[in-house]
Order: structure tokens, then C-alpha cells, then sequence
């Protein structure tokens, strides 16, 4: 089971790290959004569980940086 748990923990932040040395502004899109939505993902997962606030404060930085950097490099911008 460990190993299962370790593998979606890994999944979003191995798509996280794939966005964060994307140099190409014209694939940087596609990777923050299918890191998203692997980070989605994994929230569900761990939604029910209580053991899992380390990695609800390292998934809510990601997207807070995942916003930051579709507003900076890719002018997206929030609506309110």
C-alpha cells in the first residue's frame, strides 16, 4: 500500500517539477494544467484522510506557484 501512496505523491509532484523547468512559453500551458490536474487528484485522495497536512502545505504552495506563474508568464489573470 505504501508503495501506491508514494507512487500518487509522486505523480503530481513529478508534473510539478516538469512545469517548473519548462522553458518553453508555448508548452508551459499544458504542463501547469495537467499538473493541476494531477494535484486535483490528489487532494480528493487524501481529502478524507487526516495523516496527510505536510502534503496539503506542499500541494497549496504549488498552486499558489502554479498561479503565479500563469499570471507572470502566461498572463492569465484571476477573476473575481
Amino acid at each position: 500500500m505504501r508503495s501506491k501512496i508514494s507512487s500518487s505523491i509522486a505523480r503530481w509532484q513529478n508534473e510539478y517539477a516538469a512545469v517548473l523547468h519548462e522553458t518553453d512559453r508555448s508548452l508551459l500551458a499544458k504542463c501547469i494544467e495537467v499538473a493541476e490536474a494531477m494535484i486535483l487528484v490528489r487532494l480528493e485522495t487524501i481529502r478524507k484522510g487526516t495523516s496527510h497536512c505536510a502534503e496539503r502545505e506542499s500541494i497549496s504552495r504549488a498552486l499558489t506557484h502554479l498561479d503565479i506563474l500563469k499570471r507572470d508568464r502566461l498572463g492569465f489573470h484571476k477573476w473575481c
